[in-house]
């Protein structure tokens, strides 16, 4: 019985694709938002996880512009031209919640 549930597990493991993380930072206003979407997405594809740290914005908008470790920030404020000039071909400015 054992081996045939080491079997098993094995051969889930090899099937399986290995989970890839996106990361992300910044504004902590839409972190229950970012989470809420996460889960939602996790469950439909359990090999993409995506974790959102709520950093703050200018935290976030460094992290993006330095290439540190993030693919995407949330940021209440747009970056800067200057910022925009250190990294060119950086896509941003997608509005993801509007509060009224």
């Amino acid at each position: 019985m054992r081996i045939v549930l080491f079997v098993l597990l094995c051969v889930i493991l090899v099937k399986s694709e290995p989970l890839k993380t996106v990361r992300a930072a910044g504004a902590t206003f839409p972190q229950d938002v970012y989470q809420s979407w996460s889960s939602a997405y996790f469950s439909e594809n359990p090999n993409v996880f995506v974790d959102y740290e709520p950093t703050g914005s200018t935290t976030g908008k460094k992290r993006i512009v330095n290439g540190t470790d993030v693919v995407f920030a949330g940021s209440d404020s747009s970056l800067s031209d200057e910022q925009y000039a250190e990294v060119p071909d950086l896509q941003v400015n997608f509005k993801s919640i509007i509060v009224f």
